[in-house]
């Protein structure tokens, strides 16, 4: 992971934030193994809601194609630590035609009523 940019590239995924759109974005297939494996990609999400932290902050997954229960569950916990910093709004993008990002956005919504779902 590059701290300067919050980036992480992987053979099989991407995660990158971009300070200007205060947008992290998720490509590829995520298939690690238990959340140890995740704890970097939930550092990159903290560190990056930590950055200009009454500002919006948007999740776009609609490029990611895979996702497991070991990421579903950090997704989850991101959301969690989101709704309870009280300070951040979030939004999650999602694609409308794959059937596992609808069901997690409304999973996630309804831990975070406040969450912004968009699915295109």
């Amino acid at each position: 992971m590059d701290n300067n940019n919050l980036t992480i590239l992987h053979e099989d995924y991407q995660i990158k934030f971009d300070d200007a759109t205060q947008m992290v974005f998720c490509s590829g297939s995520l298939m690690l193994n238990g959340s140890q494996e995740y704890e970097p990609i939930f550092a990159l999400l903290k560190d990056a809601a930590a950055i200009n932290n009454e500002t919006a902050l948007s999740l776009d997954l609609g490029q990611l194609e895979f996702l497991n229960s070991s990421g579903i569950n950090v997704f989850t916990k991101f959301v969690i630590h989101i709704r309870n910093l009280k300070t951040k709004p979030l939004s999650v993008i999602g694609q409308q035609d794959i059937a596992w990002q609808v069901r997690l956005l409304k999973n996630l919504q309804r831990l975070m009523p406040s969450l912004d779902v968009q699915l295109q």
